[in-house]
């Protein structure tokens, strides 16, 4: 009679603390004799959650909080633990790398790099370098291989640098241009480095760091600089406005040290970076801002480098066929899984982004394809293709893709095709490798990413993919339980909330944590 009586009383407390922590808007910590029952939930098999109340408890959770729900739990494949509003569509935000980062690595294979190709025209007397799309591509890679190069030529047969941009766009000028930033993209997110432009010419993630000093007397304008050797290529291609700026006098015990503030952007339609805030003298403040036009950036960085005039055009294979391979000289990435970690772990769009557009260029022009679509059309048919054939099979009316980020709020996607997919993944694999090795890309609950700071008490009991807009959270993964052998995998999206980012974590982690320590037993 005591172990039902502890089971029960456990249970009741669990329930009040998850509650708590859901609804109560000063839960943000907790308590330590919760802390006492938790570690104890950890060591004593005993006190877990009963399989049958989890079910009402999260009813009871979902129905008494201010948003939108889908939520899909699954184990052994095929055995549904809990199913709400699977279904319908929803906004997954960043979740939406995961159908992204599966058909990449599906259709890439675990061995593959990003390249950056170089060619020597001999009827042009130009070399041409042909970026690919490298997210990792840094200005001192670049630099070695063009300077490689060169060395290799004699400096009169070199009279120009041709930067090939047509690895992305092979018919230019049939497919709108491909605008780098995405159409649905919001753009007052447009200067944030979480929204770098992807491009095939990208370039040191298409960011660049300045610094905004203070003047040399009280009053003076602030002062922005490029520091960085890095990015002095850069500097003719970029222009500051510190018009409505000035320096303060914070010596004497005054308060203005706690005035300071920078904010940098950029004006709709302007390519100017405006500065705006106020500093103590000898103050600096480090900024970051997203490039405006990767392929100037790209272009000026290769001028800078070569001393030569640079021209960006759109070769054909046929044309490059003509032309002298540097092939040792190939400027080569990490590999695939560790680029896809970092695009996992950091949530980093611009990774999404490119990975989306190194598929989609697989799609060839032809006469099916006609208008030829753009870059991200085309990987987002791929994505599709993917997955909705063996070995995955998603109903191709479960997810509609508009990026590969999840920054689009146009993306829709249903809890189900999330977890169709992690399924996929995990037990048919994807490039060559199996779904232990996907599922280490995520992020570590308490351990690592973007989940570093959340299940800080229960470290480990889950990998998973974030996912946060405004109004929207999203977390999807594999949940150890020490019960099973093979991992459960859900999808938890909430949408249309008002509260806070926190706030939905502390429901979403919540049901994660009832599934982490369930007892199939009762």
């Amino acid at each position: 009679m005591i172990v039902p009586l502890v089971f029960s009383i456990f249970c009741c407390i669990l329930h009040v603390f998850l509650m708590s922590n859901v609804l109560g808007s000063s839960c943000s910590t907790l308590s330590s004799p919760t802390l006492m029952i938790q570690r104890k939930a950890l060591s004593d098999p005993i006190l877990k959650v009963c399989k049958s109340e989890i079910p009402n408890q999260i009813k009871s959770m979902i129905e008494n909080f201010p948003a939108t729900f889908a939520v899909r739990v699954v184990m052994n494949q095929t055995m549904e633990l809990f199913d709400y509003n699977s279904d319908p569509f929803f906004q997954p935000a960043s979740n939406n790398k995961l159908l992204t980062t599966i058909a990449a690595l599906n259709q890439l294979g675990s061995k593959f790099r990003f390249q950056t190709t170089f060619y020597y025209d001999y009827k042009q007397k130009s070399v041409v370098v042909r970026p690919m799309g490298d997210p990792t591509l840094t200005f001192e890679k670049l630099k070695i291989e063009i300077k490689g190069v060169l060395q290799q030529l004699n400096t009169e047969s070199v009279e120009q640098i041709i930067v090939d941009n047509s690895f992305f766009n092979p018919i230019p000028f049939t497919n709108d241009g491909d605008f780098n930033f995405p159409s649905s993209w919001e753009w007052g997110n447009m200067q944030y480095t979480f929204s770098a432009l992807p491009s095939s010419c990208s370039l040191e993630h298409n960011i660049f760091n300045f610094n905004v000093k203070a003047g040399t007397k009280v009053g003076d304008a602030l002062i922005a600089t490029i520091d960085d050797k890095t990015f002095e290529f850069a500097i003719p291609i970029l222009q500051f406005d510190t018009t409505f700026t000035r320096t303060m006098n914070c010596s004497g015990g005054n308060n203005n040290k706690q005035q300071e503030t920078v904010n940098a952007f950029y004006r709709p339609l302007d390519r100017k970076v405006i500065v705006r805030g106020q500093l103590c003298t000898s103050s600096i403040s480090p900024q970051s801002l997203t490039i405006l036009d990767p392929d100037e950036f790209f272009v000026q960085a290769v001028k800078f480098i070569s001393n030569k005039p640079v021209t960006l055009t759109y070769l054909s294979d046929e044309q490059r066929a003509n032309m002298f391979s540097f092939s040792k000289d190939t400027i080569y990435s990490d590999n695939i899984l560790r680029i896809m970690n970092t695009t996992l772990q950091e949530s980093d769009n611009t990774y999404a982004e490119l990975f989306l557009r190194q598929i989609g260029a697989f799609l060839k022009p032809s006469d099916s394809l006609t208008p030829f679509p753009s870059i991200t059309q085309r990987g987002i048919q791929m994505v599709k293709n993917i997955l909705t054939s063996a070995p995955y099979n998603l109903s191709p009316n479960t997810f509609f893709q508009d990026d590969g980020s999840g920054l689009s709020r146009h993306n829709l996607v249903s809890a189900r095709s999330l977890v169709d997919a992690l399924v996929g993944v995990y037990y048919k694999g994807a490039g060559g490798v199996g779904g232990e090795v996907y599922k280490s890309l995520l992020p570590l609950g308490g351990v690592s990413g973007t989940l570093k700071n959340r299940f800080k008490n229960f470290p480990g009991i889950v990998s998973a993919k974030t996912g946060s807009l405004d109004g929207v959270s999203s977390l999807s993964g594999y949940i150890r339980n020490e019960r099973f052998k093979d991992p459960i995998i859900f999808s938890i999206i909430v949408n249309q909330c008002p509260l806070s980012a926190s706030q939905m974590h502390q429901i979403i982690d919540s049901i994660v944590i009832l599934y982490a320590f369930m007892n199939p037993d009762c």
